[in-house]
């Protein structure tokens, strides 16, 4: 009779796991396949753009070429709503990759891009699950599954056209293959992300902590490479112009617009006047130095919450490596909703230690919960009663969401090496 009672109870959990998975992939098809098909892709038109550009030999790091050149095409093709003035601040490596897409108009090219994003996501969610030992028909699994494709960030990554999905596929790769003992793929893949978008080099820097150089060393072989390959498709000058240049020009200055949600939109918009925010004062100089002070001190933090020898892939391991993760959105000079989609690992990396080992206390996981719930949510910050005075602090929610998610994940990381 037990056994009768049991397997009911099993099969109606199994009913009510299917269901939440198969309503979160039907509200995931209207929301981020639909909505991206009919928005069409914000930020991948300015990469088929600057790809156009880069194939055309213009100097993209020329404000006033740039944009002239970007009024030719546009006149050429007056379908395509480019945006101005927009800093093509990723390495020319990203937009030389994506330069077959050029061939093709821009409605295929997105359709292309955003079918691809289908499969970068899938294939990030079944690593995720493989590398954490989730099944995905489980209470574990049909939570995360729930969460991740009602997630507002993941949608903005489709509607937008971001590169932002493909780089987490990269990053758990790696992390799978560095489990796997592969330090060879683990680095290759780390690096590749890295060369994309330069930010998760951070990522890489926790293997150098904890002394994994192998890993590190083919991470760096890869973005060499990738910068070799660079040198040799694009224009010289314009592929050293951007490390010599560009890249410190774009992480050195103030970004108060709204939607950036990290230490430098925060502190940018208290200290800066501008068309986004009208900060308490107005010194860009000074806004720079607070960012730079607390950046290091997020930096420093991190590395002494996650000192001393951990289990490789261990729940203290994925824990420090999801420290870092939030350290990176919050160091950045540019994080935005998209950027979210990265914390998977750590919502993860959290449930791990919440059931092993009982390396979460159940206070800080109900405290995290509501936080990633939070992120998940679209929240309107257009009001312009919040561009200045005592409401500026309210455009920096989601920036004070990952800070707190960043501070309980250093905390237990701290206390588990501690009691160890």
């Amino acid at each position: 009779m037990v056994t009768v009672e049991n397997q009911i109870k099993a099969d109606l959990s199994r009913t009510i796991y299917l269901a939440l998975i198969f309503f979160s992939l039907l509200n995931y098809a209207v929301n981020g396949i639909y909505a991206g098909m009919k928005y069409k892709g914000g930020d991948f038109l300015n990469y088929y753009v600057i790809a156009k550009l880069l194939l055309a030999e213009v100097n993209i790091h020329d404000d006033q070429l740039r944009e002239s050149a970007i009024e030719e095409l546009q006149v050429q093709n007056p379908h395509l709503q480019i945006k101005k003035f927009h800093q093509p601040d990723y390495p020319p490596f990203w937009y030389m990759v994506l330069s077959p897409l050029t061939a093709f108009s821009y409605e295929i090219a997105f359709g292309i891009w955003l079918s691809l994003n289908q499969f970068f996501l899938f294939a990030a969610l079944y690593l995720l699950f493989k590398y954490f030992n989730i099944r995905i028909i489980s209470l574990e699994g049909a939570f995360s599954i729930t969460l991740f494709l009602n997630f507002y960030p993941l949608w903005y990554n489709m509607m937008e056209g971001q590169v932002n999905v493909f780089l987490l596929l990269l990053i758990i790769g790696g992390l799978q293959a560095f489990k796997k003992d592969s330090h060879c793929l683990a680095g290759l893949l780390l690096g590749l992300a890295a060369s994309i978008k330069i930010v998760p080099a951070l990522l890489i820097f926790y293997f150098l902590l904890k002394g994994h150089w192998r890993v590190v060393f083919w991470s760096a072989v890869c973005f060499a490479f990738t910068v070799a390959f660079s040198l040799i498709t694009v224009n010289p000058e314009l592929v050293l112009h951007y490390f010599t240049s560009q890249i410190f020009k774009y992480g050195n200055v103030p970004r108060p617009e709204h939607f950036n949600q990290s230490i430098n939109g925060f502190v940018s918009r208290l200290f800066t006047d501008s068309r986004a925010s009208h900060g308490w004062i107005d010194n860009p100089f000074f806004s720079r130095i607070i960012t730079i002070i607390l950046s290091l001190v997020v930096l420093s933090s991190s590395i002494y919450f996650s000192r001393g020898k951990f289990p490789k892939s261990g729940v203290k391991w994925n824990l420090g490596f999801a420290l870092f993760i939030t350290a990176m959105l919050m160091m950045s000079s540019w994080t935005l909703e998209h950027h979210f989609v990265f914390l998977y690992f750590v919502w993860l990396a959290m449930l791990e230690a919440l059931i092993h080992n009982g390396g979460f206390k159940m206070q800080n996981s109900l405290l995290s919960a509501l936080l990633f719930i939070f992120l998940a949510v679209f929240i309107p910050y257009q009001s312009s009663r919040f561009a200045g005075g005592i409401f500026i602090p309210i455009l920096s929610l989601k920036f004070y969401a990952v800070t707190l998610l960043w501070f309980i994940v250093g905390i237990n990381l701290y206390r588990s090496a501690r009691t160890t």
